[in-house]
């Protein structure tokens, strides 16, 4: 076999993009983000156990990846207005409804806890409507997309 075909084509000083912001670009950024989201955690959890129990670390764990979310966001659309493609990011008011449409979802779930076979029965309800109704899902989210 030919060693020319494994070669790689790269310039060895180039230096590799680890972090993956718009269009490849490199930032130190995100690992500074998870590193203070697991600080923020670690701070949380030391405060909210002792006074809350086991339970506080689940929600203190939430705040943590939200705050990482938000931080992750930040740099996404910094990156992209440096390189002039903010158009190929969502719109912080539709992250912002599809954030409290989650949380809606979330405490409805909840309030059906204790009747499991009512949340199947939704759940194969919504799967069965998504079915029927695919197309016209699709050319909803097509055209909200055009609009950006």
């Amino acid at each position: 076999t030919s060693t020319a075909a494994c070669r790689t084509t790269s310039s060895p000083k180039r230096r590799p993009k680890t972090w993956a912001g718009p269009v490849g670009t490199w930032s130190p950024t995100p690992p500074v983000c998870a590193l203070a989201a697991a600080v923020l955690d670690i701070i949380l959890n030391y405060f909210a156990i002792p006074k809350f129990g086991y339970i506080a670390a689940g929600y203190t764990t939430l705040i943590s990846y939200i705050t990482m979310a938000l931080f992750h966001m930040a740099v996404s659309y910094k990156l992209a207005k440096e390189k002039n493609i903010q158009n190929k990011i969502f719109s912080w008011g539709k992250l912002l409804l599809l954030g409290i449409v989650m949380i809606l979802i979330t405490i409805f779930v909840n309030l059906l806890y204790r009747w499991v076979a009512l949340r199947f029965l939704i759940l194969a309800a919504i799967i069965i409507a998504a079915f029927i109704f695919k197309k016209k899902i699709i050319s909803i989210l097509y055209t909200l997309k055009k609009r950006e």
